[in-house]
Parts: structure tokens; C-alpha cells; sequence
């Protein structure tokens, strides 16, 4: 009986062991220390992208579920930051990496994920290009005045950056920069047109288009241009009214300032042709419009020619010549005689010169004769002084008993003028 115990007991252990071995075999080597994960050099190296791989050796290629490449920008990159798969299997995979930022330094590692395990293999560094300057050009200039003009440019290219800025900028130096004067005409590719405002008449201007990128500004080639220079005003004919002896009005307009500033504006004249500032003349504000003023100080009867003239910054312009001539100097007008202090051979007379005809009195007094019409040639005189007003004086040298007629003179450029008869006769 225990010897068949002792048989029962041992078939026992002999099947356990033999149901042992059928169900659990053993374990496999883990491949993760037969395979090799060779990093490819970095090629291609742009902007945003470059050129690697991965190279799977040793092994079993039917345990590999993913190779690839990881990158970032610290040390040691993971398949859980950036990766690019090149699928299952071993042996060599180019890859790209894309969407990378310019003059960042990246990491990149292969690796490879198998039933068990991700493995890494070596760590390549590289560092994307910099951001370049933008390529433009700048537009010729165009549609040049005195005090503006037009012009522009066109970016062709932004470097691989973004243009954040773009327009012109101008100087009277040459080589001018955003420091300068410019204008901000958008952003991004593509031409644009600008505008140059407020310049100087008759000046050279240099301009260049510029853009603005994260690689900072570039300009594109130089253009100069010289703007309008300053003409002369434009200045109507003088018209004259009211001719008098000594005076004459006139009037005219400055239509045109020639893109200056009219700083003053009137009239010239001289008794020759073609008169100028130099001579005599009147200035009557400043401007453009309408104005008229009086020339004084003329001579009578003198011929004056006259021109309108206005001056800014290009000089002095004159306006047609016309001319004129003054009133000539009229006879004096001498009042009546007044007589007094008759006696046989003389008498006491006075009158007065009440104007002096536009000219001036060079002599003046009372002449008288038996004549009914007493002149300076005709019988006697005296003279008192010169000018306007009252003269007085005795007549002498006279017959007794005898009727005389006597009357005031005044002689001036016109001539000799009289006055009025009175008639008297001696004691």
C-alpha cells in the first residue's frame, strides 16, 4: 500500500513539470540591445526646414512598430514633442523636418519604437538659417511739381520673415533712410505708390523705397528728382484814370504767384520806356489780387510811361507798358482889381492870384494902359513877388485927367494870364 503511494506521488510531479513547459515558454532577449538607431547627419539646412534620417540595423525588423526622427529646441527631443514617422520596418529613411523658425537652434534625435520599448539613438544639432532682408525696388519718380511728386516701390521678396513695414523715404543728401522723411504705405509683397509732399520749389530730392522685416530695414536703389523751380508772377496791364497835373491813379492784379510768394506788388513808371523798380515807384502790399495806388509827384504835361510790377522768390515781373501824359499847367486866375488913392498921377491898386494854373508863379502885379485891354507890352506895370494871393502897388507915372484901365497878371509855364479890367481915371 505505500509503495503504491510513493508511485502515485512521483507521476504527479512528472506531469506537472511536462504541463509547465507547454504553457509558459521562455522569454526571448530583449532586441533593444541588438538594435543599433544611427541619427543621420543634418543636410539641406534652410529657413524653416532641413534634411536627416534614420538608419534601423540588427534586430528583427518584424518587432519594429515606428521609426523616425524627434526634434526640438532643448537637448534630448522625444516623440512627444516634434517627430516625423518613416514607418515600420528597419534599415536606412531620409526625412525632412519642416515648419521651423530662422536662426533657431534645433535637436534632433532618431528613434525607434518596438513591441517593448522606444529607443533613442544619437543627438545631431543644427541651426535653421537667419532671416534675410527683403528684395524691392523703388519706382521712378513722376508727376513732378514745385512742391510735390510721386513714387513708390515694390518687395519682391520678404527673406523669410514678414514685412511689417514699407514705403519711401526722401532727403536733400542722398542716401536717405527711414530717419529721414518717409511715408508708411502697408505691409507684406507686392508694389505700392507713395506720395512726396511738401517740397521746396527748384530743389533735388533723393529718394529710396525701403521695407522692414525681422531682419531689420533694407532700401532699394536710389532715384533723385528736382522739383519745379519758382517763375516769375504774372501781372496784369496797368490801367490809369483820374490824369491829373501832378498825379494819376492806377490799378491793376497779380493773377499768378509763379508757385512763390508775392512779397510786394505796385507800380513803376519813369518819362522812358520801360521802367523798373529802380525807378520811381509805389508798393501796394503783397499777394496775388487786385490793387491800385496813386502816382504822385508827376510833372504837368509830361508823358509817363508805367508797368505793374510784382516780386517773389524767381525776381521781379512786369506787366504790359502803357503810358500817359499828365494835364498840362493852366493859366493862372487873378480876382478883380480894387483901386484906391487916386490922384493925378498915380493910383493905389491890389488883386489877388486866387490860383496857379497846376504850374508855378514866377511873377506876378498890375499892369494898366489908356488901352482897353492893358498888357505887359501895351503901357505900364509893376510886379510884387511871386505865388498865390494878394499883391499890391502903385501905379505911377500917370496923366492927369486921363481914363486908364488896369488889371493883375501872373505868369506861370502856361503863360501870362490877366484878370478882370477896372477901369479909373486920374484927378
Amino acid at each position: 500500500m505505500k509503495i503504491n503511494i510513493k508511485i502515485w506521488a512521483g507521476l504527479v510531479m512528472i506531469i506537472g513539470v511536462c504541463t509547465s513547459c507547454s504553457k509558459d515558454p521562455l522569454v526571448p532577449v530583449n532586441i533593444s540591445s541588438q538594435l543599433i538607431v544611427n541619427t543621420q547627419p543634418i543636410s539641406n539646412i534652410g529657413q524653416n526646414s532641413a534634411a536627416t534620417g534614420v538608419q534601423i540595423t540588427g534586430g528583427f525588423a518584424s518587432d519594429i512598430i515606428d521609426k523616425g526622427i524627434c526634434w526640438a529646441t532643448t537637448t534630448k527631443p522625444q516623440t512627444s514633442q516634434n517627430k516625423q514617422s518613416g514607418g515600420a520596418g528597419s534599415g536606412l529613411t531620409s526625412l525632412n523636418i519642416s515648419g521651423l523658425t530662422p536662426g533657431i537652434t534645433y535637436y534632433v534625435r532618431g528613434y525607434v519604437v518596438t513591441k517593448n520599448e522606444t529607443i533613442y539613438g544619437d543627438q545631431q544639432q543644427f541651426t535653421t538659417m537667419g532671416y534675410l532682408a527683403a528684395t524691392l525696388t523703388t519706382t521712378s519718380i513722376s508727376g513732378i511739381t514745385q512742391t510735390a511728386a510721386q513714387s513708390g516701390g515694390n518687395v519682391t521678396a520678404m527673406g523669410g520673415g514678414t514685412v511689417t513695414a514699407k514705403g519711401i523715404c526722401w532727403n536733400t543728401t542722398g542716401t536717405p533712410t527711414i530717419s529721414n522723411i518717409r511715408t508708411n504705405d502697408g505691409s507684406g509683397l507686392g508694389a505700392y505708390t507713395s506720395s512726396i509732399t511738401s517740397l521746396t520749389p527748384g530743389t533735388t530730392y533723393y529718394v529710396r523705397a525701403y521695407a522692414t522685416n525681422q531682419a531689420g530695414t533694407t532700401y532699394g536703389s536710389q532715384v533723385s528728382f528736382t522739383t519745379v523751380a519758382i517763375m516769375l508772377p504774372s501781372v496784369s496791364a496797368t490801367s490809369i484814370t483820374s490824369i491829373a497835373q501832378t498825379y494819376a491813379i492806377a490799378s491793376a492784379s497779380t493773377t499768378a504767384d509763379g508757385g512763390g510768394t508775392i512779397s510786394a506788388k505796385g507800380f513803376c513808371w519813369s518819362m522812358v520806356t520801360n521802367p523798373t523798380i529802380s525807378n520811381a515807384h509805389v508798393i501796394y502790399g503783397s499777394g496775388l489780387g487786385s490793387y491800385g495806388s496813386q502816382l504822385s509827384t508827376l510833372s504837368p504835361g509830361t508823358t509817363y510811361y508805367v508797368r505793374a510790377y510784382a516780386t517773389n522768390q524767381a525776381g521781379t515781373a512786369y506787366g504790359i507798358q502803357i503810358s500817359f501824359t499828365t494835364s498840362p499847367v493852366q493859366l493862372a486866375t487873378i480876382g478883380s482889381l480894387t483901386i484906391s488913392t487916386i490922384t493925378k498921377n498915380s493910383a493905389f491898386a491890389s488883386c489877388s492870384v486866387t490860383a496857379d494854373g497846376g504850374g508855378t508863379i514866377t511873377s506876378r502885379g498890375i499892369c494898366w494902359s489908356t488901352s482897353s485891354s492893358p498888357t505887359l507890352s501895351n503901357g505900364g506895370f509893376f510886379t510884387s513877388g511871386t505865388g498865390t494871393g494878394t499883391l499890391s502897388g502903385t501905379m505911377s507915372v500917370l496923366n492927369s485927367g486921363v481914363t486908364y484901365y488896369a488889371r493883375g497878371y501872373a505868369i506861370n509855364a502856361a503863360g501870362t494870364a490877366y484878370g478882370p479890367v477896372y477901369s479909373f481915371k486920374t484927378l
